[in-house]
């Protein structure tokens, strides 16, 4: 019975499947990796996105008190002109950039007078079709004066 070369061809076998197993969880890991990074992104452009109606409602408030009085219209009109902010961050992170996309304004007459701000902006990270790229549109309503 002749039986040389079993042990090579056994070797080659275990190798090739050695092989694929590698190659799978460096594919799985990778995905993993990319996961956690999207999730990360996701997380700071929303915050970023939060932060950007923030600061759209302070300038509007802080607007209607001199600029703006006589009009909620001018003063959506002065926001929108001064609307894309970046804000930028220490490394290793990104800088987010805001960008107002657009104010109206509605002034409702009760007992008291108030101007209902509707203000939709986008918040990016990084740029379309870069691995880094994150973006997310969010709308806030806010009134001037605050309502109690």
């Amino acid at each position: 019975m002749k039986q040389s070369g079993f042990s090579l061809m056994g070797s080659i076998l275990l190798l090739v499947i050695m092989s694929v197993l590698a190659a799978f969880m460096v594919k799985v890991s990778g995905n993993l990796q990319m996961g956690t990074t999207l999730n990360v992104l996701s997380s700071r452009v929303d915050y970023g996105a939060q932060s950007g109606l923030e600061w759209a409602r302070a300038n509007v408030q802080q607007l209607t008190g001199s600029i703006c009085s006589s009009t909620g219209a001018a003063c959506c009109n002065l926001l929108t002109s001064n609307a894309n902010r970046t804000f930028f961050l220490p490394p290793p992170f990104s800088t987010i950039e805001i960008t107002i996309d657009q104010c109206t304004v509605q002034t409702i007459d009760e007992v008291t007078s108030y101007d209902a701000f509707t203000v939709q902006l986008t918040a990016k990270i990084g740029n379309l079709g870069e691995t880094g790229f994150a973006s997310k549109q969010v709308q806030g309503i806010f009134f001037n004066p605050e309502l109690p």
